[in-house]
């Protein structure tokens, strides 16, 4: 049995299936993506025809879609909410779904749909969009129309006493460590327990569940469609892979505060961090972990642990050459890219650590390194003049003391015994030694600087971010933040000395202010935003003082005190790595009043 979404079907017309006027050209699946899944079972894996179901319990088959996929297989079971005109109606099994929550005790009993039950295997096949109520909507969302009844407790138009679905998304309850509907859903023993596929439906994406498709502007895709597709036979990895494009191209929905949290509970649903007993098949026995999950290093390289070189966790990769990281080399995938330093870098230490992205088949790497481009381009195996540095398993190499002021070059061949074309002769990058770099960013858009008043205010588009104390809030302090993009500082990189420069607004010049910088403790910061609330942010340890007393001039230039210190805690995280995003905060006490910064829609030149 193959699960499709066919959400934008519903009020649709039940005895012609046409779907509503103003739901035509919103994303389902894709009748051309079903028709290349079909043909891989029926004529290439060989099964029947005949054997094979497929749709959504809850939702019509549109003509649209009938029509051409079923003229291509006719003998293919086309199941939908009603039948007639080729499609067979879905109906309940005897095999029960129980929700693991208090919450839906005494409520109607669940039921598994017949075709479902009687599969002897599963396909989840996902549509790539966000969710307004539950952040995303991939594999494990899909399975909201898993069962006939609507997930509000709706069957057939009349409202029935079910557990309500809804109430468990990140909309309701937000935060991390809770119940988590999803969860059952993708662990119950005729559903996710029998599912051997899990695809996502990248052709089109959506923002939001009802939306048309929309074009994408991060990288690779600039401007294009998605046209894609996610494998994987792990429902947790897909999830976490899809929520991660989703939330590198959206400031909305799929930063909700727990949106990720059903990955959370489903990846440790033995243990998960709500406590909750995951139980759906009500066997006494509990679900084990559904699957891995875990965030790519940064939204430029979208490396995960098995990329960096180890041996559990998330692999993203392709069936063949691609451009996953944008920088227009579809052969990429398999040669070594994504060089920490970057390719022209300057550094600021004497001995460099050198990583990249393996390539997709790789399983050693050759390390050459020297001080001529011609030479490191040229070099090979047999080189007897200290140039080839070995033959290494991690993707990383650590170099000798180096020579301030000297550029030098380094290149990586990516090996596998196993495949006739190996080895895989890399680019050749460079870095430069000095004895410390200066790095100078700005703020780089709207949605990059913000100030708060409290929970319920977080202004986006003022020309100014208040900093300091106001009678007229509650709490009493206000809360800015600017967010820094693409720091060219590699992880663990000394900070010598670090300031933050503002631009005085032309009011609010004189009041004193008890000031505090702090960072936020995030590997690779994000752009605030409706769902990115400024007091919400986990800060750093470490803080440094900025009290404001001399009375400022009118747009004018002014540095904080030295925040090295502040830096330095954000650089030395595991997980930070050059190329990555940092926010700053400035807080206050409730003594003093307040002043006004120049924010980037005041002036885009006008914070550093």
């Amino acid at each position: 049995a193959i699960k499709i979404n066919n959400t934008m079907c519903y009020n649709a017309n039940t005895s012609t299936f046409e779907q509503r006027s103003d739901n035509k050209n919103r994303i389902d699946n894709s009748p051309q993506m079903t028709v290349s899944l079909l043909g891989q079972l029926v004529n290439v894996v060989g099964v029947n025809e005949a054997d094979i179901t497929i749709g959504d319990p809850g939702r019509i088959m549109p003509n649209f879609y009938y029509n051409i996929v079923h003229a291509i297989f006719p003998n293919v079971c086309y199941m939908a909410s009603h039948g007639g005109l080729g499609r067979t109606q879905s109906t309940f099994s005897s095999v029960e779904f129980h929700w693991s929550t208090s919450a839906a005790y005494g409520k109607r009993q669940d039921y598994i749909p017949r075709s479902f039950a009687e599969a002897d295997y599963m396909i989840n096949f996902a549509i790539l969009k966000s969710h307004d109520s539950g952040g995303i909507t991939v594999c494990g969302k899909n399975h909201y129309g898993s069962l006939l009844r609507n997930p509000n407790g709706t069957l057939g138009g009349q409202k029935y006493d079910y557990y309500d679905m809804h109430t468990s998304l990140p909309v309701n309850r937000r935060g991390m460590g809770h119940y988590r509907a999803l969860v059952d859903l993708m662990g119950h023993p005729e559903l996710g327990g029998k599912t051997v596929l899990y695809l996502v439906d990248g052709l089109f994406a959506g923002r939001n569940w009802d939306s048309r498709p929309v074009k994408w502007n991060m990288a690779p895709f600039y401007g294009d469609w998605p046209s894609s597709v996610f494998v994987s036979q792990d429902p947790v990895a897909i999830d976490s892979v899809c929520y991660d494009f989703l939330r590198t191209e959206w400031n909305d929905y799929p930063h909700y505060d727990g949106a990720d949290d059903y990955l959370h509970e489903a990846a440790l649903a033995d243990n998960p961090p709500s406590g909750t007993f995951y139980d759906p098949g009500q066997d006494g026995v509990g679900l084990a972990s559904l699957g891995a999950h875990e965030h790519w290093n940064n939204s430029s390289s979208k490396q995960y642990s098995r990329n960096l070189g180890m041996e559990v966790g998330i692999e993203l990769t392709s069936p063949g050459p691609a451009d996953l990281n944008g920088d227009g080399n579809v052969d990429s995938e398999l040669r070594a890219s994504t060089p920490s330093p970057a390719d022209g870098a300057m550094i600021g230490q004497a001995i460099a650590v050198l990583s990249w992205a393996p390539g997709h088949k790789a399983v050693e790497h050759d390390v050459f390194f020297g001080t001529n481009f011609d030479d490191v381009n040229n070099v090979d195996l047999f080189d007897d003049t200290g140039m080839y540095r070995g033959r290494w398993i991690e993707a990383s190499y650590a170099t000798e003391e180096l020579d301030l002021y000297k550029t030098y070059y380094w290149r990586i061949d990516e090996i596998n015994d196993l495949e006739a074309d190996s080895p895989w002769k890399g680019d050749v990058w460079s870095f430069t030694v000095a004895d410390h770099v200066a790095v100078e960013l700005k703020v780089a858009s709207s949605e990059d600087d913000a100030y708060a008043a409290d929970s319920r205010l977080q202004n986006l588009d003022a020309d100014y971010l208040k900093v300091g104390s106001s009678s007229s809030t509650n709490p009493r302090c206000y809360l800015s933040g600017m967010v820094f993009n693409d720091l060219n500082i590699s992880q663990g990189a000394e900070i010598v000395s670090a300031h933050l420069k503002i631009r005085s607004y032309n009011s609010r010049l004189t009041d004193t202010v008890y000031g505090t910088i702090e960072a936020e403790a995030a590997d690779d910061a994000d752009a605030f935003g409706s769902f990115r609330h400024i007091g919400s942010l986990p800060m750093t340890i470490t803080s440094v003082d900025w009290i404001l007393e001399e009375p400022w001039s009118a747009d004018t230039w002014y540095e904080s005190s030295d925040i090295a210190g502040v830096i330095q805690e954000v650089v030395d995280r595991a997980g930070w790595s050059a190329g990555n995003s940092l926010t700053l905060l400035f807080s206050t006490s409730s003594e003093g009043d307040y002043r006004n910064f120049s924010s980037f829609d005041h002036h885009s030149d006008w914070s550093r």
